[in-house]
């Protein structure tokens, strides 16, 4: 066990060293180059329990969020991101097992000494039966006091310019309305991508990805849009139309990696840590082939050994950003794309 911010940890046993293997990569990318930098997590569905009722293994996919505050501290993050679906529900919880596992949760946000948290909601987030209304959004505006951000509606979507760097980054809510967004919600957005001064750049954050090409392991295929995102994505390739530099949009929700460029808007989807099951293990991971009795099978991903948190570097000039994955798969699963 290690401590971290003041929190006992079991460190996946890869960590340190696929840490130390992601900061000699990012500095032969970055160079000397002004960047906007930040670690991303997602689908991180936490768990209590110390044993993974389905994968038969120690599961405790909630101390991710500690190292991405030591991956923020490591490269001097301008922020932090989570894309969502922390698992209150699932695995199933009592009641009191959600106010416990959620008060853990905001403990290991409040320790990180990177502001703002960006925290996204996911589609389980939004079904707490029992919970405060805007419980997350009220939350994570208090650990972010302080912080000079524009939210819009209920708190749940808004933007925050990063100083000095150009770059707005946007965080959105699409399960606002069942994996709609409201009107409110997408003019918001629209109007706020418009008043963007033309040498500036934009991010948008997201949980459910707003794109037709999707991927399950190797396999390719297109999929109609959830009706709700279809807006979504006519705004954003509307504002690229007109030459509005975007770097990505960004999402989680798919439990695999995925990255398109459709009509010049860059798609990315990111595989979250707590949701991975042995199908869902991204290319070229390092996967432990131990027999699973539970399972009958040896292709599990063992979590004792591995992290998967990603870490967002972008040039606002020239316009390139680049995703490097820290965990299972390394430098294999890294991506990109120029804007």
């Amino acid at each position: 066990m290690k401590e971290f911010y003041g929190f006992p940890v079991a460190l996946p046993s890869c960590y340190e060293a696929d840490l130390e293997d992601a900061i000699l990569r990012v500095a032969r990318w970055r160079n000397d180059d002004l960047c906007v930098v930040f670690p991303i997590i997602t689908d991180l569905h936490s768990a209590l329990e110390t044993t993974d009722p389905l994968f038969g293994q120690r599961r405790d996919s909630a101390s991710h969020i500690l190292l991405m505050n030591d991956i923020a501290d490591k490269f001097q993050a301008d922020f932090t991101v989570d894309l969502g679906d922390e698992g209150i529900d699932v695995p199933l919880k009592t009641h009191d097992e959600m106010e416990k596992l959620t008060a853990r949760i905001l403990q290991y946000r409040r320790a990180s000494k990177q502001r703002p948290a960006l925290f996204v909601k996911g589609n389980h987030d939004t079904r707490l039966t029992g919970f405060p209304e805007h419980f997350w959004e009220k939350a994570f505006m208090e650990i972010n006091s302080g912080v000079s951000m524009t939210y819009g509606g209920d708190g749940s979507y808004g933007f925050f310019d990063v100083p000095g760097k150009k770059t707005r980054v946007f965080w959105l809510n699409t399960s606002e309305c069942r994996e709609f967004l409201s009107d409110a919600q997408l003019e918001f957005l629209k109007k706020n991508l418009d008043l963007l001064e033309k040498d500036h750049c934009a991010v948008v954050l997201q949980h459910i990805c707003s794109f037709r090409i999707i991927y399950q392991g190797v396999k390719r295929e297109a999929r109609p849009f959830p009706s709700g995102l279809e807006k979504l994505d006519r705004i954003l390739k509307e504002f690229v139309r007109r030459g509005g530099r975007l770097a990505g949009s960004i999402s989680g929700h798919g439990h695999y990696n995925a990255d398109v460029m459709d009509d010049g808007v860059n798609n990315f989807t990111l595989q979250g840590y707590g949701g991975i099951g042995p199908r869902e293990s991204p290319p070229f991971a390092r996967i432990a082939l131990e027999f699973d009795p539970l399972l009958d099978r040896t292709d599990t991903f063992d979590m004792t050994k591995y992290s998967m948190i990603h870490l967002v570097v972008i040039k606002p000039e020239p316009g390139e950003m680049k995703i490097f994955r820290i965990g299972a798969g390394g430098s294999a699963c890294d991506t990109g794309a120029y804007f």
